[in-house]
């Protein structure tokens, strides 16, 4: 296993002391962003498809996109 980014982020938090403004999955900011750049549309009217339910679904949903979730990456199948 390699570090995620929020565990080098809290790292770096911790020793300057300064909290960080995040901008990338799961923040909304980055689907409203997106949202803006298809030309306005609405959330309900966007899915967000992603292999990972800790950045790509809950930051989908945190926007209000619906969300679809692929398991051919990251997140992997349940077990039956």
């Amino acid at each position: 296993m390699i570090p995620g980014a929020g565990s080098i982020v809290a790292a770096i938090q911790t020793a300057t002391g300064v909290a960080p403004i995040v901008v990338g999955k799961p923040e909304p900011g980055l689907f409203e962003h997106g949202l803006r750049r298809l030309g306005g549309l609405q959330p309900e009217q966007v899915a967000m498809i992603g292999d990972r339910i800790d950045t790509d679904v809950v930051g989908g949903q945190r926007a209000g996109l619906r969300t679809i979730l692929v398991l051919s990456g990251v997140t992997p199948q349940p077990k039956p």
